[in-house]
């Protein structure tokens, strides 16, 4: 190990004068020869040799300084460097962790952040070299790791879980290290640091949760018609084994939860179905216009039903999307009947084409004029199985998958779906298809790319 700098080497180092000539000795003693060698031909007074004389005493005493001097800057250098290194980790070790793509930090047996790569910062906040990583990071678990391996010298791995400002879920692997400047210092000698990476899981975790949701969810759907089923079932064996009355009443209650669980699966096949094949977008050429004027047609017993009029305005014009029929149908049948269902009091249900809305793609509009829906379900209506009343919709013998299935068969047509609502005043469904490119290729009209929901 270097001894430590004195402050005899620092003057040393920062006095100019002497620091100038001390590289200039070699000057001075060839500027001394020229002068004994013209003194030695008689060119020069005796004054000018004693001068010389001079000359050349001196720089035979300044040598040993500069040799000196070399030594304690030398000296200084080292243990400059030394100091350095056993704080940060070497360029190297800097070069690989700021290489890697997942956030990564370097922590010294203090607990201090002393590197962290780009792919921290931009996906975990401002941490900066020198902080404390409890200062961003405090769960105790993750503390508790951090001890753990500097005193075991074990590596380890943990779940790391943030809820704000969203909720992240992260893979955490601590990896012990005994850093050194130079790589040849006894393993005493070397500095102890923990490689800290994480790994995002908010993506698998959230589908993990929409998965477990789903199952559940669907099962307390087929649980509620099952049990009625059974309980039925066991009363017309036993006590109504005789009453026609009664038998011919539960018959039909029967036949109405068997049609539920028949709707309820049919919605879950062709969600699954819808699912699978998302990432393929399909390119048929749909006329909409004739289109919805079929599902309004198909609906109209329903609607009579409801006490409900359709009206209907431009799907006599002509407009074509890339598409598939019969998702489409599937699509525009769930909303003009959720519409009839829903907003029959509003007496009158409105169905409109816009071939080119907002100078952009075409769109449809179902509105009603029922009781609508509060600001705090709209964000939440295309999610699977969330109803903004539970009972009506049960009773309107909804599914709680209709929304879902409209949302990602959109999603698949590159569709979006644009829901504006105010209680006591109806509820508006707007469907934006992008522009349709022209045989040639060229695409003469702009897509869409937010929706918005009020």
């Amino acid at each position: 190990m270097a001894a430590e700098p004195t402050l005899v080497d620092a003057d040393i180092e920062n006095n100019p004068l002497l620091t100038r000539l001390l590289d200039q000795r070699w000057v001075l003693i060839v500027a001394c020869v020229g002068v004994l060698a013209f003194w030695l031909r008689g060119d020069v007074t005796p004054a000018a040799g004693i001068l010389f004389l001079l000359a050349l005493g001196a720089a035979a005493m300044v040598e040993p300084i500069a040799s000196q001097r070399r030594r304690r800057l030398n000296a200084l250098r080292t243990a400059r460097a030394a100091a350095q290194h056993s704080v940060w980790p070497d360029i190297s070790t800097k070069r690989v962790v700021a290489s890697l793509t997942e956030p990564t930090l370097l922590v010294d047996g203090e607990g201090i952040v002393r590197f962290v790569n780009k792919a921290t910062t931009s996906n975990l906040g401002d941490i900066r070299a020198g902080q404390p990583m409890s200062l961003h990071f405090r769960q105790r678990n993750l503390v508790a790791a951090l001890d753990r391996v500097f005193a075991t010298n074990q590596p380890e791995q943990l779940e790391y879980f943030e809820r704000f400002p969203v909720e992240r879920w992260f893979s955490v692997a601590l990896s012990p290290l005994q850093l050194t400047a130079f790589g040849t210092a006894p393993a005493d000698d070397r500095k102890k640091f923990l490689l800290v990476q994480f790994q995002d899981l908010s993506d698998q975790k959230r589908t993990e949760r929409m998965r477990v949701d789903f199952i559940a969810n669907a099962s307390h759907e087929l649980r509620t018609p099952l049990a009625s089923l059974s309980g039925f079932i066991e009363t017309l064996l036993g006590p109504a084994k005789d009453d026609e009355s009664a038998r011919l009443r539960f018959l039909s209650i029967m036949r109405e939860q068997s049609q539920r669980m028949s709707r309820l699966i049919d919605d879950l096949l062709s969600l699954s179905q819808i699912e699978m094949k998302a990432h393929l977008k399909p390119a048929d050429p749909v006329e909409l216009g004739p289109l919805i004027a079929h599902v309004a047609d198909t609906l109209k017993p329903l609607a009579r039903d409801n006490d409900v009029t359709l009206q209907q305005a431009g799907l006599d014009q002509s407009v074509i999307v890339s598409g598939a029929q019969d998702e489409l149908i599937q699509v525009f049948s769930n909303l003009i009947e959720n519409a009839i269902k829903y907003g029959a009091s509003g007496e009158r249900v409105e169905i409109s084409l816009d071939a080119n809305s907002k100078g952009a793609g075409p769109s449809i509009t179902i509105r009603d004029y029922g009781p609508g829906i509060a600001a705090r379900h709209v964000p939440r209506l295309t999610e699977r199985f969330y109803r903004a009343d539970v009972e009506t919709s049960r009773q309107k013998q909804g599914t709680g998958l209709g929304l879902a299935i409209v949302k990602h068969i959109l999603n698949r047509h590159s569709a979006l779906l644009e829901v504006r609502s105010e209680p006591g005043n109806g509820a508006e469904f707007t469907v934006r298809f992008p522009l349709r490119p022209d045989p040639a290729g060229v695409e003469n009209q702009q897509d869409i790319s937010t929706a918005r929901g009020k």
